[in-house]
């Protein structure tokens, strides 16, 4: 199963309903659009926190709950903490100036860990 979270750009929307600002990855800049969030692939939510009052974070969790009370059984999912507590395993990009605690001695740069192959 795959997370996205996909800015759909809206720049000329003015009054048009779900229309807020987002990050866009696509432009490395905040964007006015609407905002997708997909659970690749058997759900996906419009985000709209001032009218659903829930994070990115939250809709995702609840994604991956109703995907679990489904019968999903992912051999790995492209997010982090939640994902244990169903036994389950992740995958997913870290960029180098990213903080982890692999040992539970404490969080250090991921660019000084030795990783092995």
């Amino acid at each position: 199963m795959i997370l996205d979270d996909t800015a759909l750009d809206k720049p000329y929307a003015r009054k048009m309903a779900l229309v807020t600002h987002h990050w866009s990855g696509k432009h490395q800049q905040v964007v006015q659009g609407i905002d997708l969030l997909t659970l690749i692939p058997c759900d996906f939510r419009v985000y709209d926190k001032p009218q659903g009052g829930k994070t990115k974070n939250e809709n995702f969790q609840d994604m991956l709950k109703k995907a679990k009370e489904r019968g999903f059984a992912p051999e790995y999912v492209l997010i982090l903490k939640l994902i244990a507590s169903f036994g389950w395993f992740f995958l997913t990009r870290l960029k180098r100036n990213r903080l982890v605690n692999p040992d539970g001695v404490g969080n250090r740069l991921i660019s000084k860990l030795e990783i092995p192959q």
